[in-house]
């Protein structure tokens, strides 16, 4: 079976990208997982990643893109 490719953003606005392509929102989305596979794998395999180590590394992201979460 061939999972199914979808051609929207939504809710994002592709044509606030440089190159509104959707191509190009799959290729920041392919980039993030990668960074989020390294974050993994940068951890031990013996015991689960502590919950201050996401929310620090979140924290580090938010501040480089000036954004705040809520709670």
């Amino acid at each position: 079976m061939r999972a199914q490719v979808s051609n929207s953003l939504a809710p994002a606005d592709p044509s606030a990208l440089i190159a509104p392509e959707i191509a190009t929102g799959w290729a920041l989305f392919g980039s993030s997982s990668e960074w989020v596979l390294q974050f993994v794998c940068a951890h031990r395999a013996t015991q689960p990643i502590p919950k201050d180590n996401v929310c620090q590394f979140f924290h580090y992201i938010e501040n480089q893109l000036m954004v705040g979460t809520i709670a």
